[in-house]
């Protein structure tokens, strides 16, 4: 029997072509694919809720999409927001750190999303739950900050406007207990128009942090919404860089072309021990990347008097050659990574070089035209990698997704070097 056994483990092996170990990963030139999907499906309460689900139009699957990602320890998180009728929950959780054999069963669809923190803080249309996440950040003290647009169906006509925007902040080493959910006012971010979306935060200690969050809607409140975590309160900063560029909202990728018309989305922080002295940021319909001083967003008296930022405060850096881009990521040396969405790759910058020469001098870290379409958002994990996510967000957006052929997938490489909230 044990021989049989080993026969057959054996034939099963060599016949799981689609699995590839890469070789050991070079910065620059390796990366894997750690998980990937042709569609998603999520671990509902029972069978008997999914079959409600679906047949009420509460889950339809083509909508569901994986965007947004944080790893901590043993745990990926995973947004899948609600842009569309028909996704049941907008955040999970999937595991990290999978075995070798978990991944050959995993890779041609990989796993369930699980509701985090539970399913009845997804619930759609309670104001005290999470209505549509996008973004995310973990801060040096195991709290995961929690960006909710408060709406849902946003791309729909008309969007439900349920809720306020808010953040909540989550203890995940004390039984992922809500340790603060904060309302932002109206006259900050406006509940029935915006798209909060990027994420990132200063702590200098656990109390004394700043979050810069990204508001990609293309209204006059558009830009970048600040909150005070010492004093509970919150304002914004606008200029003109962060509305889209008409000539830049058109994304073509493969021969798919995607209305974008969003400002301000990539935000990048530079690391702790620059003491989070600037911000950099881009937008989905434009190319430049351009830079502030975070002095000058902490200025709470100042912004809530006069909210627009004069043109000394924000210095443009130029034109990337990698074209538009979504997501960011900044690592604790000062580089700053992004997607190319033309090319479907991902570059970086050195910001700790000078920024004149920012953008020109910009380098390809990994690229597939094939497994890399719409890289969306990073996160390191801790280990020296930098995990992805690639969603195909054009074929979504123009409904032409293929439920036979893969459309999402988690993939990571090596950077060695961490978050810029670890110094």
């Amino acid at each position: 029997m044990d021989s049989l056994f080993i026969i057959s483990m054996l034939s099963f092996l060599n016949s799981v072509k689609p699995f590839h170990f890469h070789p050991p990963f070079q910065f620059g030139s390796n990366y894997e694919v750690y998980y990937q999907w042709k569609q998603i499906d999520y671990n509902f309460p029972n069978s008997s809720v999914r079959t409600e689900l679906i047949n009420n139009g509460g889950f339809i699957q083509k909508n569901c999409v994986p965007t947004g990602i944080k790893v901590f320890q043993d745990k990926v998180f995973v947004t899948t927001p609600r842009y569309s009728p028909g996704v049941p929950y907008t955040l999970n959780v999937i595991p990290y750190k999978k075995s070798y054999f978990d991944q050959i069963f995993m890779r041609n669809n990989g796993p369930k999303l699980t509701p985090f923190p539970s399913y009845e803080m997804n619930q759609v249309g309670n104001c005290t739950a999470l209505q549509l996440v996008q973004a995310m950040e973990l801060d040096p003290y195991n709290r995961l900050w929690i960006v909710d647009v408060g709406r849902a169906e946003i791309f729909g006509d008309p969007p439900k406007n349920f809720c306020a925007a808010k953040l909540v902040i989550l203890d995940l080493t004390n039984g992922n207990k809500i340790e603060r959910a904060y309302e932002f006012p109206d006259s900050v971010v406006n509940r029935d128009g915006n798209i909060i979306k990027d994420i990132q935060v200063a702590c200098t200690t656990r109390d004394d942090c700043f979050a810069y969050v990204a508001n990609i809607n293309a209204t006059e409140r558009s830009g970048l919404v600040i909150y005070d975590y010492k004093n509970n309160d919150s304002w914004m900063a606008f200029h003109p860089s962060m509305m889209f560029d008409p000539a830049k909202q058109n994304v073509t990728i493969e021969d798919t072309s995607s209305l974008v018309p969003f400002g301000i989305t990539a935000l990048g922080l530079t690391p702790k021990s620059t003491n989070y002295s600037a911000l950099y940021f881009s937008k989905i319909a434009g190319d430049h990347i351009y830079r502030l001083n975070t002095t000058t967003l902490k200025n709470g008296a100042q912004l809530k008097a006069n909210s627009m930022l004069s043109d000394a405060d924000v210095q443009d850096l130029g034109a990337k050659p990698s074209g538009q881009s979504d997501g960011s990521a900044m690592d604790n040396r000062g580089r700053w990574y992004f997607g190319s969405l033309p090319e479907s790759a991902v570059y970086y910058v050195d910001t700790t070089g000078n920024p004149g020469n920012l953008t020109s001098s910009s380098t390809k870290a990994v690229g597939n035209r094939r497994e890399m379409q719409w890289p969306d958002t990073f996160s390191f994990d801790g280990m020296g990698n930098l995990l992805f996510t690639s969603d195909r967000f054009q074929l979504v957006d123009a409904d032409m997704i293929n439920p036979n052929e893969v459309n999402f997938r988690l993939i990571r490489f090596k950077t060695d070097s961490v978050s810029y909230l670890s110094g």
